[in-house]
């Protein structure tokens, strides 16, 4: 096994923090309950190009060595093909509404710190990989779009007040607006590429995936298909 985990037995249920080993096709429930709302994923794991992977809910693993702070995103897969050295990885974050700027905040942080943990991870196989692709997004039934473009312009009129305030304030304060200057742009930069469909991670911007919950009864599904 290039990367450990634990085998997943049919019908056993999925451990939060369990890396899993994925050997043949099989599909994954993943549910999300939160009051009364039942959010369900299914995943489909197919194998064909793959000689293993590994799966996990919610995986944070050992801390040691990096600041992620705890954060994970909701579903993690890593598919590995070692035979043409190529991997391809997943990290999906579930949030039944996107209701306004923080909760983006929140996933966006959630889905940059496995991306990274998901690189680790394929970087502790030792192995030259030569074709290396990473999928990633968030999955939910509704986006507040007006209220993230309400918090991206009330942060420009902000910046905008201090740039011309902050000249003629004395050192100590005029250090402490340029650290909040600094934070609440790289808020406004977080979510305009959300809006863009886009995850900066480490100086590099990668596709992010809209996947939609759609309501069925009592309950709200989608499918994701990892290959």
């Amino acid at each position: 096994m290039l990367i450990r985990g634990k085998w997943l037995l049919e019908d056993s249920e999925i451990q939060r923090n369990t890396l899993y080993q994925i050997k043949k096709t099989r599909s994954i429930a993943i549910l999300e309950k939160d009051s009364d709302i039942t959010d369900v994923v299914n995943c489909e794991i197919c194998m064909a190009s793959y000689n293993e992977a590994v799966f996990s809910r919610e995986y944070i693993g050992n801390q040691k060595g990096h600041n992620s702070g705890g954060k994970k995103a909701d579903i993690m897969c890593i598919m590995l093909n070692e035979t043409e050295r190529m991997v391809k990885s997943y990290a999906y974050e579930i949030k039944h509404a996107v209701s306004g700027a923080d909760r983006v905040i929140i996933a966006m942080a959630q889905i940059e710190a496995s991306m990274l943990r998901n690189r680790r991870l394929v970087e502790n196989t030792g192995i030259d990989w030569q074709e290396k692709i990473s999928e990633q997004g968030i999955i939910t039934s509704r986006i507040n779009e007006d209220a993230i473009k309400h918090e991206i312009e009330r942060i420009r009129g902000m910046v905008a007040d201090y740039d011309g305030e902050i000249p003629r304030m004395n050192r100590t304060i005029s250090k402490k607006r340029r650290i909040e200057v600094f934070t609440e742009q790289n808020r406004k930069n977080v979510l305009e590429r959300f809006l863009k469909g886009q995850i900066n991670v480490e100086g590099r911007v990668h596709e992010l995936h809209n996947v939609k919950l759609e309501q069925k009864d009592n309950r709200y599904e989608c499918s994701l298909v990892f290959a």
